[in-house]
Protein backbone atom coordinates (compact mmCIF):
# COMPACT_ATOMS: atom_id res chain seq x y z
CA UNK A 1 0.00 0.00 0.00
CA UNK A 2 1.52 3.95 -0.90
CA UNK A 3 0.18 6.34 0.89
CA UNK A 4 1.28 9.96 -1.26
CA UNK A 5 1.36 12.78 1.61
CA UNK A 6 0.11 16.52 -0.46
CA UNK A 7 1.11 15.39 -3.45
CA UNK A 8 0.72 18.73 -4.81
CA UNK A 9 3.98 19.79 -4.12
CA UNK A 10 5.68 16.23 -4.53
CA UNK A 11 9.43 17.48 -3.69
CA UNK A 12 8.06 18.70 0.06
CA UNK A 13 6.63 16.07 1.60
CA UNK A 14 7.54 11.72 1.66
CA UNK A 15 5.89 8.82 0.76
CA UNK A 16 5.48 5.82 2.19
CA UNK A 17 5.94 2.42 0.67
CA UNK A 18 4.46 -0.41 2.35
CA UNK A 19 6.07 -3.79 1.70
CA UNK A 20 5.83 -7.81 2.93
CA UNK A 21 9.17 -6.79 5.02
CA UNK A 22 8.89 -3.30 5.77
CA UNK A 23 8.64 0.24 4.64
CA UNK A 24 10.26 2.67 1.99
CA UNK A 25 10.10 5.97 3.06
CA UNK A 26 10.79 8.56 -0.18
CA UNK A 27 11.64 12.30 -0.56
CA UNK A 28 12.46 13.60 -3.51
CA UNK A 29 14.33 17.33 -4.02
CA UNK A 30 14.62 19.51 -6.74
CA UNK A 31 17.68 21.10 -5.92
CA UNK A 32 19.86 24.34 -7.63
CA UNK A 33 22.66 23.14 -7.58
CA UNK A 34 25.01 20.50 -9.54
CA UNK A 35 25.32 17.32 -8.42
CA UNK A 36 28.97 17.52 -7.67
CA UNK A 37 27.72 20.24 -5.12
CA UNK A 38 25.17 18.19 -3.77
CA UNK A 39 27.60 15.29 -3.24
CA UNK A 40 30.12 17.16 -1.05
CA UNK A 41 27.47 18.27 0.92
CA UNK A 42 26.41 14.53 1.79
CA UNK A 43 29.87 13.31 2.32
CA UNK A 44 32.24 16.13 3.49
CA UNK A 45 32.15 15.97 7.34
CA UNK A 46 32.25 19.61 7.40
CA UNK A 47 29.02 20.08 5.75
CA UNK A 48 27.39 16.99 7.43
CA UNK A 49 27.89 18.64 10.61
CA UNK A 50 25.97 21.26 9.17
CA UNK A 51 22.66 19.86 8.14
CA UNK A 52 22.44 16.43 9.50
CA UNK A 53 25.09 15.36 12.07
CA UNK A 54 28.98 15.90 13.08
CA UNK A 55 30.13 12.37 11.80
CA UNK A 56 32.20 10.58 8.86
CA UNK A 57 31.06 8.49 5.95
CA UNK A 58 34.20 6.60 4.86
CA UNK A 59 33.74 6.08 0.76
CA UNK A 60 34.47 2.96 0.26
CA UNK A 61 32.27 -0.21 0.05
CA UNK A 62 31.85 -1.50 3.39
CA UNK A 63 33.03 2.04 4.61
CA UNK A 64 32.20 2.73 8.40
CA UNK A 65 29.31 5.31 8.72
CA UNK A 66 29.33 7.17 12.34
CA UNK A 67 26.92 10.39 12.90
CA UNK A 68 26.42 11.58 16.31
CA UNK A 69 23.12 13.47 16.54
CA UNK A 70 23.69 16.67 18.30
CA UNK A 71 19.69 16.39 19.64
CA UNK A 72 19.57 13.48 21.39
CA UNK A 73 21.88 10.36 22.13
CA UNK A 74 21.09 8.59 18.91
CA UNK A 75 24.52 7.68 17.19
CA UNK A 76 24.84 6.02 13.70
CA UNK A 77 27.56 3.46 13.51
CA UNK A 78 26.51 1.56 9.93
CA UNK A 79 28.19 0.77 7.00
CA UNK A 80 28.46 1.32 3.04
CA UNK A 81 26.56 -1.34 1.16
CA UNK A 82 26.62 0.80 -2.05
CA UNK A 83 28.68 3.76 -3.61
CA UNK A 84 29.24 5.05 -7.04
CA UNK A 85 30.30 8.41 -6.85
CA UNK A 86 28.90 11.41 -7.37
CA UNK A 87 25.22 9.68 -8.38
CA UNK A 88 24.55 6.86 -5.48
CA UNK A 89 25.13 6.44 -1.63
CA UNK A 90 23.67 3.64 0.58
CA UNK A 91 24.44 2.56 3.94
CA UNK A 92 22.67 1.10 6.97
CA UNK A 93 21.04 3.30 9.28
CA UNK A 94 21.69 1.10 12.77
CA UNK A 95 21.75 3.09 16.40
CA UNK A 96 23.25 0.88 19.16
CA UNK A 97 23.09 -2.04 17.20
CA UNK A 98 19.18 -1.79 16.72
CA UNK A 99 18.86 -2.15 12.93
CA UNK A 100 16.61 0.28 11.07
CA UNK A 101 17.31 -0.03 7.98
CA UNK A 102 19.40 1.24 5.65
CA UNK A 103 19.54 4.77 3.70
CA UNK A 104 20.43 5.26 -0.12
CA UNK A 105 20.74 8.41 -1.66
CA UNK A 106 20.71 8.82 -5.48
CA UNK A 107 21.36 12.17 -7.41
CA UNK A 108 20.70 12.77 -10.92
CA UNK A 109 21.19 15.72 -12.93
CA UNK A 110 18.79 17.87 -14.33
CA UNK A 111 17.93 20.97 -16.04
CA UNK A 112 19.14 23.82 -13.35
CA UNK A 113 20.22 21.52 -11.29
CA UNK A 114 20.20 18.26 -9.13
CA UNK A 115 17.07 16.05 -8.03
CA UNK A 116 18.05 13.94 -5.22
CA UNK A 117 15.89 10.89 -4.57
CA UNK A 118 16.43 9.71 -0.32
CA UNK A 119 14.94 6.22 0.49
CA UNK A 120 15.19 4.99 4.03
CA UNK A 121 13.86 1.44 3.63
CA UNK A 122 12.86 0.57 7.57
CA UNK A 123 12.08 -3.04 8.33
CA UNK A 124 8.69 -4.14 10.02
CA UNK A 125 10.71 -4.56 13.66
CA UNK A 126 11.47 -0.99 13.35
CA UNK A 127 7.96 0.20 12.69
CA UNK A 128 7.76 2.30 15.61
CA UNK A 129 10.95 4.34 14.02
CA UNK A 130 9.22 5.47 10.59
CA UNK A 131 6.71 8.24 11.89
CA UNK A 132 9.51 9.96 13.90
CA UNK A 133 11.79 8.95 10.98
CA UNK A 134 9.37 10.90 7.92
CA UNK A 135 9.59 13.84 10.11
CA UNK A 136 13.26 13.50 10.79
CA UNK A 137 14.62 13.44 7.46
CA UNK A 138 11.59 16.10 5.95
CA UNK A 139 13.27 18.67 8.71
CA UNK A 140 17.07 17.60 7.56
CA UNK A 141 16.58 18.01 3.71
CA UNK A 142 14.96 21.31 4.28
CA UNK A 143 18.19 22.08 6.91
CA UNK A 144 20.64 20.18 3.93
CA UNK A 145 18.57 22.59 0.86
CA UNK A 146 19.16 26.08 3.11
CA UNK A 147 22.88 24.64 3.09
CA UNK A 148 23.42 24.47 -0.53
CA UNK A 149 21.28 27.61 -0.91
CA UNK A 150 23.68 29.43 1.30
CA UNK A 151 21.81 29.98 4.19
CA UNK A 152 22.49 26.99 6.59
CA UNK A 153 20.27 26.66 9.27
CA UNK A 154 20.98 25.84 12.98
CA UNK A 155 20.09 21.70 13.61
CA UNK A 156 17.43 22.10 15.54
CA UNK A 157 14.08 19.68 15.84
CA UNK A 158 12.14 23.38 15.82
CA UNK A 159 10.40 21.93 12.50
CA UNK A 160 10.02 18.18 13.53
CA UNK A 161 6.59 18.16 15.45
CA UNK A 162 5.13 20.28 12.63
CA UNK A 163 5.82 17.34 10.48
CA UNK A 164 4.96 14.70 12.76
CA UNK A 165 1.90 16.39 12.94
CA UNK A 166 0.95 16.73 9.23
CA UNK A 167 2.37 12.95 8.57
CA UNK A 168 0.44 11.56 11.43
CA UNK A 169 -3.04 13.32 10.56
CA UNK A 170 -2.80 11.89 7.04
CA UNK A 171 -2.70 8.51 8.55
CA UNK A 172 0.88 7.65 7.53
CA UNK A 173 2.36 4.22 9.17
CA UNK A 174 -0.76 3.54 10.81
CA UNK A 175 -0.80 6.89 12.81
CA UNK A 176 -3.94 7.39 14.16
CA UNK A 177 -4.49 11.16 14.95
CA UNK A 178 -4.82 12.38 18.28
CA UNK A 179 -4.46 16.23 19.59
CA UNK A 180 -2.28 18.49 17.86
CA UNK A 181 1.57 18.46 19.15
CA UNK A 182 1.20 15.32 21.72
CA UNK A 183 3.72 13.09 19.45
CA UNK A 184 2.07 9.97 21.95
CA UNK A 185 -0.59 10.13 20.26
CA UNK A 186 0.92 8.46 16.88
CA UNK A 187 2.66 6.05 19.05
CA UNK A 188 3.36 3.25 16.04
CA UNK A 189 3.01 0.84 19.46
CA UNK A 190 -0.04 1.68 20.56
CA UNK A 191 -1.88 1.44 17.02
CA UNK A 192 -3.98 -1.53 16.04
CA UNK A 193 -2.19 -4.07 13.86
Amino acid sequence: MSRHVNQTDHSRFGTVQESADGYQLRFERCLAQPVEKVWAALTDPAQLAQWLAPGEIELTLGGRVALAFTDGDGVIDGQVTAIAPPRLLEFTWTDQDNDFGYVRWELAAEEGGTRLVLTHTVPESARGFGLPALAGWHTLLDQLAALLDGQPLPLSGEHWQEFHDHYARAGVMGARPGKEGDSSAYDAQDRDT
